[in-house]
C-alpha cells in the first residue's frame, strides 16, 4: 500500500481532529460579532463542546502520532549516540565526564535533527505514514476494532448533543428576553405544531403565573429540540423573519443524529 492509501484506510476508522477554527473558519467571526454576551456565551460553550468532541475522538490518531514521533526521535537519537562514541577523553577527563559529555552532545545534535526532520515536509510524511500504519495495525484486532467503531458512534451522539444544547439554550434565552416571539412560532404551521399548545395551571403556578421572563423556559421544558426536525423548524421560524439567521444542517442522518451539523445566528437581533 502506498502512503495515501494507509492514510485513507485509517480515516475510514479513526478521525484525524482539525482545528475547529480551520474546520469552521466563519464560525468564530460569527460568535464575536453577535453583540449579546449572554449569546456569545453560548456560542462560546458550543466551540468548547465540539472541541472536546474532536480531541477525545482523535485520542487514538494522537496516540498514533505520539508513538510514530518517539519512533523518530530513537532513530535519530540512537544514531547520533553510536556517533558521539567517537569523542576521545580529554587529558584531564574520566569515564564518567566523558559519558556525560558524549550524552550532551547526542542529545543536542538529535534534538537539532529531530527539528529539522519534523519541519520538512519528507518528515511530516513519514510520520503521518508511520502513524497510519499503526492504526491501521491494531485493527487486526476485533476488540480494537469495535472499539474504534464505537468511539465515532460516541463522538457523533456528543457532536449532536453540543447541537441540541445550543439550539435550546438559545430558544430558551431568547423567548425569556423577549417572549413577544413566540407570535413568530405561532405564526408558522410547522412550527406551531411543535410547541406547546397549551399549559396547565400547575405549570404557570410554577412561575407565579407571570410568564414575561420564563416563556422559554416554559417552552423548552415541553419541547426539548432533541430531533433534527424541530431544531429545522422552530430556530428559523423563531429567527428568521428578518433574513438575519442562517441554519445549515448536513443531510446525512445517521438514527436521530447528523454526521455534519453547524448552526449559526447572525444578526443585530442578537
Amino acid at each position: 500500500m502506498q502512503d495515501r492509501d494507509f492514510a485513507i484506510e485509517a480515516t475510514k476508522w479513526f478521525l484525524a481532529p482539525p482545528a475547529l477554527d480551520s474546520l469552521v473558519p466563519e464560525m468564530s467571526a460569527t460568535r464575536e460579532a453577535l453583540a449579546l454576551s449572554a449569546v456569545r456565551d453560548l456560542a462560546a460553550a458550543f466551540f468548547e463542546n465540539i472541541s472536546a468532541v474532536l480531541q477525545t475522538v482523535g485520542i487514538p490518531v494522537t496516540l498514533a502520532s505520539s508513538a510514530a514521533h518517539g519512533s523518530h526521535w530513537q532513530r535519530i537519537h540512537s544514531a547520533e549516540r553510536i556517533r558521539s562514541l567517537k569523542l576521545s577523553a580529554f587529558e584531564t577527563e574520566d569515564d564518567l565526564a566523558l559519558q556525560e559529555r558524549r550524552d550532551t552532545l547526542a542529545h543536542e545534535v538529535a534534538s537539532r535533527r529531530m527539528s529539522e526532520f519534523v519541519e520538512s515536509k519528507e518528515g511530516r510524511d513519514a510520520t503521518a505514514a508511520d502513524a497510519c500504519r499503526f492504526l491501521i495495525s491494531s485493527l487486526k484486532s476485533s476488540k480494537l476494532k469495535a472499539a474504534a467503531t464505537e468511539l465515532l458512534l460516541q463522538g457523533e451522539v456528543l457532536a449532536w448533543s453540543s447541537l441540541e444544547g445550543l439550539a435550546r439554550d438559545l430558544l430558551e434565552f431568547i423567548l425569556n428576553r423577549e417572549p413577544k416571539r413566540i407570535a413568530a412560532l405561532m405564526a408558522d404551521p410547522a412550527a406551531r405544531q411543535r410547541i406547546p399548545a397549551r399549559m396547565t395551571l400547575e405549570e404557570m403556578a410554577t412561575f407565579n403565573f407571570n410568564l414575561t421572563s420564563c416563556l422559554g423556559t416554559l417552552v423548552v421544558a415541553q419541547q426539548d429540540l432533541s430531533d433534527i426536525k424541530s431544531i429545522r423548524t422552530l430556530i428559523p421560524a423563531l429567527l428568521g423573519g428578518d433574513g438575519s439567521v442562517t441554519v445549515s444542517l448536513g443531510e446525512e442522518v445517521c438514527g436521530i443524529c447528523p454526521s455534519d451539523v453547524i448552526l449559526s445566528c447572525t444578526g443585530e437581533g442578537l
